[in-house]
């Protein structure tokens, strides 16, 4: 494909590549994008990305293999941590 004014091939280097907020919406439900602290963590939990020039890319098979990787039996799901004191009792005399 040549770019009609430069007459040099035109390369979209960043086909396949999504910005965040793609990436967001990608990972939302039932059509809204997920939000930016819940991002946030999960790129703190090792969400693949392509750090460039201070922007962040991301591949969408490399997130689908991420999310592949962490999945776990319904046996291996941890439970539910226990609250320290009980409601309450922090404040009963």
């Amino acid at each position: 494909m040549l770019d009609s004014e430069t007459a040099k091939p035109s390369i979209d280097i960043f086909h396949g590549l999504l910005d965040r907020e793609q990436a967001k919406a990608a990972l939302g439900r039932n059509g809204y994008p997920m939000s930016d602290r819940t991002f946030a963590r999960l790129i703190e939990e090792g969400l693949p990305f392509i750090a460039l020039r201070g922007r962040k890319y991301y591949r969408i098979e490399a997130i689908r293999a991420w999310l592949l990787s962490r999945e776990t039996s319904r046996s291996a799901t941890p439970t539910a941590r226990r609250r320290k004191t009980p409601r309450g009792a922090r404040y009963a005399a």
